[in-house]
């Protein structure tokens, strides 16, 4: 039987460290929105209130999606489904999407119960997804971004797409290769599609962790993991 390089301890506990530093962060979130917030009532002019509601307004979408892709608390199922829905709704809120009138779509049949660890795993990915079409995809123009979440043949996959023109000199980043790194933790891969007026980011990872396998699953399943590239 396979099992995964990180043993669950050491797990737990980076999972712990990750909380810690996304606690971190929220506080000093919560400091940036009171001192704008107190500024911008003691502002003389209206322009200036309103350009400091502005900031406090994107401080809580931007705080928002953290609170969304925190670690799990407590062990158990969660569903995928849901915590994609959050991140949308937080993500649209955002005022990049607002300002360049982004419009985000989710799309999704049932929902979709995994281990909570593998739940926030997969909406890491997701989120570095939606950052990517955002801003490579897109470019500075509106457009539309679209979020498929479903279950085929025991695995899931998620789909993230745009309507926008894609960049024929994009190279692979820093997001692309922290992508394909937690895609390969989650025992599956990411595939990419590009044409002239679309891009597709598609995770396809089994709906149970390969450690809840028998080793007579597991070894068929080995040739499918590792990122995959197509272009149109």
């Amino acid at each position: 039987m396979i099992h995964d390089p990180i043993s669950a301890p050491r797990s737990r506990a980076e999972m712990l460290q990750v909380a810690e530093l996304l606690h971190r962060i929220g506080n000093d979130y919560t400091r940036v929105i009171m001192f704008a917030s107190l500024r911008a009532a003691n502002a003389l002019s209206n322009e200036a209130k309103s350009a400091l509601n502005e900031v406090v307004n994107h401080i809580h979408a931007a705080a928002e999606v953290y609170r969304v892709l925190r670690p799990p608390s407590v062990t158990g199922l969660a569903d995928l489904t849901d915590t994609i829905a959050r991140l949308c709704r937080a993500q649209s809120d955002v005022s990049e999407f607002r300002r360049r009138q982004i419009d985000l779509l989710l799309a999704y049949d049932d929902p979709i119960e995994l281990e909570a660890w593998r739940c926030w795993h997969a909406s890491l990915i997701v989120a570095e997804m939606l950052n990517n079409a955002c801003r490579h995809a897109l470019g500075s123009t509106s457009g539309l971004i679209s979020v498929d979440i479903a279950g085929s043949d025991g695995r899931v996959l998620c789909s993230v797409s745009n309507d926008g023109t894609v960049d024929k000199a994009w190279m692979p980043g820093l997001g692309t290769q922290l992508i394909d790194a937690l895609a390969v933790g989650l025992d599956g891969f990411v595939e990419r599609r590009f044409c002239e007026s679309r891009a597709t980011a598609v995770l396809s990872f089994p709906l149970v962790a390969q450690s809840e396998r028998d080793p007579i699953s597991e070894s068929s399943s080995l040739d499918m993991a590792g990122p995959m590239v197509l272009a149109s």
